[in-house]
C-alpha cells in the first residue's frame, strides 16, 4: 500500500514540474521587446584642425639646446642678485650646467648677452613677453660672444668678466640675461634648470677673496625656447611637445539615437613613425565644450582618456565610452581635443596618418520598447 501511495506522489510531482517548465512563473512579466545591441563601425572624422599652441617653459626642470630633426632649441638665463657688496666687488662669475642623462652626441653652443627684456613665465620663440615680440624670432642678442661651450662631460661651465658684462644685478637696464645658441652638432640635449632640486643651474660669483653660489630660482630665471620647421604632408596631423602642436577632431554621431546605452566606444589612430621624433608620447583626449577657435578653443579641464605611443608604433586604440555616452545624453558634441602630456618639458613630435584614420567604433543598446 505504501508503494502505491509513493507512486502517486511521484507522478504528481513530475507532472507539476513539467507544467512549470512549460509555463515558468513570471515569464509574462519579462519584456518581449528587448532590443539587440547595435554596432556602428568606422566613423571617420568629419572635421579636423591642427594648430600651434604657444607653450611656456619657465617652470620646466629641463633646458634644451641643439638643432636636429626639424627642431632648434635655445636657452635663456638671467641672474638677479640684490646683494650690493657682491655686485660692487664682483670680479668674475662662473655659470655651471649639468647634463640630463647621458649625451648621445656632442653639441657646441655659443653664449651671448641678450638685448631685450623677457618674461620667464611667458617667453617663447616669437615673443619675449605677453605683449612684446622679439625683433628677431629666437631672441634678440648682442653678437659679442661671451663663451663657446663644447659639451663633452656631464657638467660644463664657463666664466665671464663682471667688468665686461653686467649680468648680475636686478636692473633690466644693463642686465637682460644671456642666451645659449646652438652652433655645431646634430642633436638636442638638455640641462637641468634652476627648478631642479638635485642639479640646478648654478652661478658662482668671485668677489675679492670670497665666492658665493646662487642656485635658487629667486636669483635665477631660465627657460628654453623652441622652433620647428617640420611641415606636415598630405594626410598628416602633428602633435608636438616643446614646439606644441594640438589637434581637434569632430565625429558626426547623429545616427546614434538618444536614450541609448553606450556599451563601448573606441577610437583607433594610425601613426607614421618614420616622420615622428620621440621615444614615447602620452596623448590626452579632452571633450571640447564650444565652437572651435584654434588655440582659444575651450575644452573640459579633465581628460576623458589617454594613450601612450612608442617610437615604432603604427596604430593605437583608446576607449572613449563615457565621452560618447555624454554626447548622447547631453547632445553637445563639439568634438575632441588631442594634446601631448609633456608640452613644456620635452621636445618630440608624433605624426598621425589621417588618410582613413582616426576611426570611431560604437557599440550601443537601444532603449527597450516598453510598448510591446
Amino acid at each position: 500500500m505504501k508503494k502505491i501511495v509513493f507512486l502517486f506522489l511521484l507522478i504528481g510531482f513530475v507532472t507539476g514540474c513539467k507544467d512549470k517548465l512549460n509555463d515558468p512563473v513570471g515569464l509574462d512579466e519579462v519584456p518581449k521587446g528587448i532590443p539587440k545591441p547595435v554596432y556602428v563601425d568606422g566613423l571617420v572624422a568629419d572635421t579636423v584642425s591642427n594648430f600651434h599652441f604657444a607653450t611656456h617653459t619657465g617652470s620646466s626642470q629641463k633646458l634644451w639646446i641643439g638643432k636636429a630633426d626639424y627642431f632648434e632649441t635655445r636657452i635663456l638665463v638671467r641672474f638677479s642678485i640684490d646683494d650690493s657688496v657682491v655686485i660692487e666687488n664682483a670680479d668674475s662669475a662662473k655659470v655651471t650646467v649639468s647634463l640630463v642623462g647621458t649625451k648621445a652626441k656632442t653639441v657646441q653652443f655659443d653664449v651671448f648677452p641678450l638685448t631685450k627684456c623677457w618674461d620667464e613665465a611667458l617667453v617663447d620663440w616669437e615673443k619675449s613677453s605677453s605683449d612684446s615680440q622679439w625683433n628677431n624670432p629666437g631672441g634678440d642678442y648682442d653678437t659679442t660672444k661671451i663663451a663657446t661651450i663644447v659639451v663633452n662631460d656631464e657638467e660644463e661651465s664657463f666664466t665671464f668678466s663682471c667688468e665686461e658684462f653686467s649680468l648680475l644685478d636686478t636692473s633690466f637696464v644693463e642686465n637682460k640675461g644671456i642666451i645659449f645658441v646652438y652652433s655645431l652638432g646634430d642633436t638636442n640635449i638638455s640641462f637641468y634648470s634652476s627648478e631642479n632640486a638635485l642639479n640646478p643651474l648654478r652661478l658662482t660669483v668671485f668677489y675679492g677673496d670670497s665666492t658665493k653660489d646662487y642656485t635658487s630660482s629667486d636669483n635665477v630665471s631660465d627657460a628654453f625656447i623652441v622652433n620647428s620647421t617640420y611641415t606636415p604632408g598630405n594626410n598628416e596631423i602633428l602633435l608636438g611637445e616643446g614646439y606644441t602642436m594640438r589637434a581637434l577632431f569632430l565625429f558626426n554621431i547623429d545616427t546614434i539615437p538618444q536614450s541609448v546605452t553606450i556599451n563601448g566606444a573606441f577610437l583607433t589612430f594610425s601613426f607614421k613613425p618614420e616622420n615622428s621624433f620621440l621615444d614615447s608620447m602620452t596623448v590626452y583626449v579632452y571633450r571640447v565644450t564650444g565652437e572651435w577657435n584654434e588655440d582659444q578653443t575651450e575644452y573640459y579641464s579633465t581628460e576623458y582618456a589617454n594613450f601612450t605611443v612608442g617610437k615604432d608604433d603604427t596604430i593605437s586604440e583608446v576607449s572613449i565610452k563615457e565621452l560618447v555616452q555624454h554626447w548622447v545624453n547631453e547632445d553637445d558634441n563639439y568634438g575632441i581635443l588631442l594634446k601631448a602630456r609633456y608640452e613644456s618639458t620635452v621636445c618630440s613630435r608624433l605624426i598621425l596618418d589621417v588618410l582613413d584614420m582616426p576611426k570611431l567604433s560604437i557599440y550601443y543598446t537601444p532603449a527597450p520598447d516598453v510598448g510591446n
